[in-house]
């Protein structure tokens, strides 16, 4: 297999539209069917996701919210977020609609709210979200 030359590489990323990015988000993605992230500062899904894995990154520190899915043209579905720590921004550690929520699964994560370990804080606080500590 060639390898790429380093302007090809650029040219190729000039092409990848952009949408605007919120602060701190390492991935911010449409229509995302299978998505594995490691590494970043929060993750934003919009009009779908499924089967989704975030495993062992540090969002601690992240700007605007740790996690966020809002999608309106779609669903969620078998979102698994694992081991990682998650930060609150200037929001919350996670925010999804109640209706979406009940495919999200958070399992032995830790989240913080930019200083110490607190309790996890959702928006929807009614979000039947599964947590697994």
């Amino acid at each position: 297999m060639k390898r790429a030359e380093p302007d090809q590489i650029t040219d190729a990323m000039e092409r990848v539209p952009t949408r605007g990015d919120y602060p701190g988000a390492a991935v911010s993605g449409e229509w995302l069917e299978f998505l594995n992230v490691s590494g970043g500062h929060g993750v934003n899904w919009r009009n779908g996701s499924v089967s989704s894995v975030v495993l062992k990154n540090d969002f601690a520190a992240a700007a605007y919210l740790g996690l966020a899915y809002d999608g309106t043209n779609g669903v969620a579905s078998g979102v698994t977020i694992l081991k990682n720590q998650l930060g609150q921004g200037v929001s919350f550690h996670l925010r999804v609609p109640e209706s979406d929520a009940g495919g999200f699964f958070l399992w032995q994560n830790k989240f913080t709210n930019g200083v110490t370990t607190v309790l996890p804080f959702t928006d929807s606080a009614n979000a039947p979200v599964h947590f697994i500590h």
